[in-house]
């Protein structure tokens, strides 16, 4: 049940993020920048996992 729960909260942190980016994106009337859509993509993959490879500083962590 754990598990299950930080899926749907993996998902819902995501989804959330495009919708803003989208909503972004329509304020200015310009296209996402290609690097924003990428880390988007490779969350889209496996959101959880994504989620907890950051740091405290919210970036990816990069191996």
């Amino acid at each position: 049940m754990r598990y299950y729960t930080d899926c749907m909260r993996a998902n819902a942190i995501y989804y959330r993020k495009v919708r803003n980016t989208i909503q972004e994106g329509r304020r200015t009337k310009t296209a996402s920048s290609p690097e924003l859509l990428k880390e988007l993509y490779k969350e889209s993959l496996d959101p959880l996992s994504y989620n907890m490879q950051k740091d405290f500083t919210g970036k990816p962590d990069v191996n």
